[in-house]
Formats: C-alpha cells, structure tokens, sequence
C-alpha cells in the first residue's frame, strides 16, 4: 500500500498524451539492483487494477524468444513521448523513430567504456540524429521480425541523437526467467 504507487497510472490508447485513458497501478516489482552493476536490472514490471482491453488502439505485444538473438545492424524502433531535442520539452504526441542495433563491445568502445553489460542492448545511428532522449525512460524497444515483440527497455544514454553515442536498452530477453518468475 505504498501511497506514491497509489497514485500512479499507466496511459493506453492513443498517441496524444493527454488523450489516453488511464489505468491505476496495483503493484510494481523491481529487479533487485546490485552494487557491483548499478546500471543492470534496470527493469520493473506493473500489475495494473484493471485490464487493458484489446482494440483498434490498443494491442498487446509480445516478448523476445529464450533463444533468438539479434545480430548488428537488426532494424528495431523506439517510441515515445519524450524530449524531441537535448534539453527540450515533452511532446504531445507520441513519437517514434528507426533505429538499428549496435554490438556492445563497439558500443562499449565508441562510448561507454566498459559500462554496457551483456544484459543490455545498444541501438541508435552510427550518424546520429534518431535516439530516445529524456523522458522516454521505461519506455519499449521494438522487433518486427514476423510479429512485433518488445526486445529493449529505455535505460541510459548520453545526450540525444549524438553521433558514435546510441542509446542503451535494458535486455528483455535477459531478464525473461525473472519476468515468467513474477
């Protein structure tokens, strides 16, 4: 009964931020974070009071394969309703943007030294110019590989569009035994 979940809601059914209906949050699990990898087990999953009903608006989507990997350069899109610039406002309507899938090592290199983990994910444009930004955290990294499936969650980055800098993702996939566990 933690009074600031009380409070929470979750949008569903539209792409304009003040026209989605809302739904009252019942429980939020975390992943349990370890010091020697604060930037892993960035993942929650929301136990709403009500279900979300199918409809024109609003679809359910899948989850990642145990056993399919991704390989380099694999399409995948990001949306959301976050800053559209470094340092902008909150956009209205949701955006969305293709990206493609970075390796982590050369992620790892070009950028985060060493910080990228193998439960995370790199996507963006070696060119840069298309990225999450701020305030599309918790927000879905999309596969459309034969049917849509959520692969990455917004996690952290540095600055928005920046060339040789993608965004990181949480790893759906790596965290699958811990979502089936919930």
């Amino acid at each position: 009964n933690n009074p600031i979940i009380q409070s929470w809601r979750v949008r569903a059914g539209s792409d304009l931020l003040s026209g989605a209906a809302t739904i009252a949050v019942e429980k939020v699990f975390l992943a349990e974070v370890t010091p020697a990898s604060p930037k892993d087990n960035d993942i929650a999953l929301v136990k709403l009071r009500s279900p979300v009903h199918d409809s024109d608006s609003t679809k359910p989507i899948c989850l990642p394969y145990f056993d399919e990997e991704l390989v380099p350069g694999t399409p995948l899109w990001v949306i959301g309703w976050g800053y559209t610039e470094e340092h902008g406002k909150l956009s209205e309507r949701l955006q969305q943007a293709e990206v493609e899938l970075i390796d982590g090592q050369s992620c790892n290199l070009a950028a985060y030294h060493g910080d990228v983990t193998d439960r995370m994910l790199c996507a963006g444009l070696p060119q840069g110019g298309v990225d999450t930004c701020q305030g599309d955290s918790g927000g879905p990294l999309l596969y459309s590989g034969g049917h849509w499936q959520v692969v990455g969650i917004v996690s952290w980055g540095q600055g928005c569009g920046t060339p040789s800098t993608p965004g990181v993702y949480t790893s759906v996939r790596a965290y699958l035994d811990w979502i089936y566990a919930v």
